[in-house]
């Protein structure tokens, strides 16, 4: 059946994830339109469980994914997509730095705010990337290494080091690279 994309995101919220729709009852609404059109309304409920799940103690996360939606976009297949959640907007020139010690290549990026004039409540930076080398990552391989490093960066316990590249260059984990570092 085709429904409109705010109506396949109520339908999913209804039938699985009710306490989210009573915690915010205007969500769709809160949820940009430039977000809606690149993302699917499943992802859209799995980026708002994530920003939910945000706190004092853990004000960022990350996730890396291939980049296949939308199919018609000429990157589809051939990036990354790698999304930073976080309860106040990120400074680019703090993150880009980051990524760039990384390692990572950042073709374009896109920020969504979930929130309105009188409430937010978080957003979603979404980084349509590649290695340095200009090469896909092979995401299965190196998510959970990449995330925890980049966890890491951002509580202050692994430096912004060009050592962090070999998160994606080897099989070393950011505690190992904490050792180099020291």
């Amino acid at each position: 059946k085709i429904q409109p994309w705010e109506d396949k995101a109520l339908y999913l919220l209804q039938e699985n994830y009710l306490q989210l729709l009573n915690k915010y009852p205007n969500i769709i609404r809160l949820m940009p339109s430039h977000y809606k059109t690149r993302t699917l309304p499943l992802q859209a409920i799995n980026d708002l469980i994530i920003l939910d799940n945000l706190s004092i103690q853990k004000p960022i996360s990350f996730q890396l994914i291939p980049f296949n939606y939308p199919l018609t976009s000429d990157l589809s297949g051939k990036t990354s997509l790698l999304t930073a959640y976080s309860q106040t907007k990120l400074d680019l020139t703090n993150i880009l730095p980051i990524l760039h010690n990384m390692g990572i290549h950042v073709i374009d990026q896109l920020t969504s705010r979930f929130g309105d004039s009188e409430f937010t409540i978080g957003y979603i930076h979404s980084f349509r990337i590649l290695d340095k080398s200009k090469i896909k990552l092979n995401e299965q391989n190196i998510s959970d290494r990449l995330i925890t490093a980049l966890e890491y960066i951002y509580s202050n316990t692994l430096p912004n080091d060009p050592l962090n590249q070999l998160i994606i260059t080897s099989t070393l984990t950011a505690d190992d690279i904490y050792i180099l570092q020291a």
